[in-house]
């Protein structure tokens, strides 16, 4: 235990020696933010001694952190250190942001204050607009997608619980007990040997490959209930050329560790072997995108580089959390016409459902402004499909329904 100690100590000293030598290299850079705002404020009538001060503090603060983090060297440092002294649990400002380390090496989202938070209200709100719906003739089916976090007791170090679980069994059940009808993604990939491999290893979301999965479980249960067509060879993946970039995401949990923590996750790209054409409005750019799969419903320029820290590869689908977007099919006129309340998850699946449908609608509630209610009885869709992580369920903003 002692030679343990030992080590750990070294290791500590060792980081902070490295610090002290980032600082040191980037003195002149300090010191230059330092000498720009004291001269800055030189001529400011009125400004006294103080006010100087706090401005030359508030002005050099970015010099600081730039020094300390080039290029998020401190992040790389100190999550290397947790992972050389065996640390699962790197604690941050809230619970939501603090990372921990599963038994199988992936990283979630997880701390010490992580608590219950009761659905019943958001499952309330839920239910009252698939009543509303209901009246004016339009389908509703809310469903829930895994999260990465199967078996919390299992998974977790002690002492740890991830609630999401929780959390969407007792949202489903009542709905459930409200009459609304309600799909759980869960079980089907539960049942799978390979379940870790639809998700990323240092980031909440899953894969492209777990979001191909989800459109073929989630196409079969629209099958079953609305009789909707189904596109079976766009839910095979033999039928998509498929590139991989190795080590070239590095997740939203893996920026907070770094990626000597638990390393980096390859990213994958599907294009289609069979003829494609899709019009994909973004009202909230002005856009308006045309042509095949990978031109009209895929964001080139998000995998141009490999660039961890600044990048997000994961957007490369659909291009990213928008308040409203609209894909029109144009291979497929008879398709079903679905309107899909989404959270983040559904960026990588937006593109392949797209390929089910005439035309598929996708609202963020988190940044939606419309009327809701409204745009729906108007648009007149086959379907509203709520689809939300296990985890979702605990977003108020979320299921701001009007």
């Amino acid at each position: 235990m002692k030679q343990v100690n030992t080590i750990i100590a070294a290791l500590f000293l060792a980081a902070l020696a490295f610090m002290l030598a980032l600082v040191l290299f980037g003195a002149r850079d300090i010191g230059g933010a330092i000498l720009n705002g004291w001269r800055a404020q030189e001529d400011t009538a009125g400004a006294t001694l103080l006010d100087k001060a706090a401005y030359v503090t508030d002005n050099s603060e970015s010099a600081v952190n730039d020094a300390l983090d080039r290029p998020h060297l401190f992040i790389q440092i100190y999550g290397g250190v947790q992972r050389l002294t065996g640390q699962r649990l790197v604690e941050d400002s809230t619970a939501d942001t603090s990372v921990t380390k599963l038994e199988n090496g992936m990283l979630t989202f997880c701390g010490l204050d992580s608590a219950y938070i009761d659905p019943t209200g958001n499952a309330e709100k839920t239910a009252e607009f698939a009543a509303q719906l209901q009246k004016a003739g339009i389908p509703f089916l809310a469903a829930v997608a895994p999260g990465k976090v199967e078996n919390t007791a299992e998974e977790l170090p002690r002492a740890l619980h991830d609630w999401g679980n929780e959390i969407a069994d007792d949202y489903l059940t009542v709905l459930a007990e409200e009459g609304v009808e309600t799909l759980d993604l869960r079980g089907a990939f539960d049942a799978r040997e390979d379940r870790d491999a639809f998700f990323f290893r240092t980031d909440h979301h899953w894969k492209p490959e777990g979001a191909l999965f989800a459109c073929g479980v989630l196409m079969e249960n629209l099958a079953e209930r609305y009789d909707f067509p189904v596109n079976e060879a766009a839910l095979q993946e033999e039928n998509y050329d498929k590139t991989v970039y190795s080590d070239y995401f590095l997740g939203s949990q893996g920026k907070r560790v770094g990626s000597l923590y638990a390393g980096t996750d390859d990213f994958s790209v599907y294009t289609p072997r069979f003829d494609t054409a899709f019009t994909y409005e973004i009202p909230e750019r002005d856009m308006v995108r045309t042509g095949m799969f990978n031109e009209a419903l895929c964001f080139e320029e998000r995998i141009e580089e490999r660039d961890w820290f600044n990048g997000n590869p994961y957007t490369y689908y659909s291009g990213g959390d928008w308040a409203k977007a609209t894909i029109t099919n144009e291979k497929n006129p008879d398709g079903p016409k679905i309107v899909l309340i989404r959270d983040s998850f559904s960026c990588a699946l937006t593109p392949f459902l797209a390929l089910q449908c005439s035309e598929l609608t996708t609202i963020d509630l988190r940044y939606y402004q419309g009327d809701l209610r409204s745009e729906l009885e108007e648009e007149n869709p086959d379907l509203v499909l709520l689809l939300y992580t296990a985890s979702s369920t605990r977003l108020e903003n979320m299921f701001a329904f009007s």
